[in-house]
């Protein structure tokens, strides 16, 4: 049996190496993200959270939204992409509208904001912001998410031919609430990297622009 229990030794060493390198990945994105000087852009994508059990803004999706209402404060970026975080589209909907209103509340003019509600998932969220963008001759995006989502998303815009700068937002809750996400995100990285980042379509392949999408008028 010390065969078994050489290879679970091996196993175990080896899946504490992946998990740690992977949070390792999450921590140098963010971290670098927060000292590199923001440069002024034309957009910026933010990307949506689970509302709470009373179809509230939870608070780490009202961070990310503050951190949009600086950039358009500090003249950084003029357009904001709202993306649903709800794989159900009545629901999605339901989200960005309540972050328009958040937004608009605190400043930002509604004429400012696009409003993306049908994707389910980061990858069909950063492919619907991709058409729009090029439709709108972007040629670079700040991508607004939290700390440690910040890593794949970009992974996947970078993936997706969008030249993207991070914006970091914080997780509320404090550090040991940010270490939980940072776990749970790993997970999601590896599973990005093993089987996702296959899965993401090359761009002469992507759907014409889907005029059903909601948005403002610009």
């Amino acid at each position: 049996m010390n065969w078994l229990k050489n290879g679970l030794i091996v196993f175990g060493t080896l899946s504490v190496s992946v998990f740690a390198g992977a949070l390792l990945l999450i921590y140098e994105t963010w971290r670098e993200c927060e000292e590199m000087p923001s440069p002024s852009l034309s957009a910026a994508i933010i990307f949506g959270n689970e509302f709470s059990e009373q179809g509230d803004i939870t608070p780490d999706l009202r961070l990310r939204l503050d951190k949009a209402i600086e950039l358009y404060k500090e003249d950084k970026a003029t357009l904001f992409i709202l993306s649903g975080g709800n794989p159900n589209v009545s629901l999605a909907e339901h989200e960005v509208e309540a972050m328009k209103t958040y937004l608009v509340e605190k400043g930002l003019p509604s004429h400012h904001i696009v409003l993306q509600a049908k994707a389910g998932n980061t990858i069909d969220n950063i492919q619907f912001a991709k058409l729009l963008l090029d439709s709108l001759e972007c040629e670079m995006v700040f991508v607004i998410t939290g700390k440690p989502q910040l890593c794949r998303a970009l992974l996947i815009t970078e993936q997706s031919g969008i030249p993207s700068v991070g914006v970091a937002a914080e997780v509320s809750g404090g550090f040991l609430r940010l270490c939980l996400v940072s776990f749970q995100e790993s997970i999601r990285l590896l599973y990005f990297l093993a089987v996702e980042q296959w899965q993401i379509p090359d761009e002469l392949l992507m759907p014409e622009f889907d005029p059903q999408l909601r948005y403002t008028s610009l």
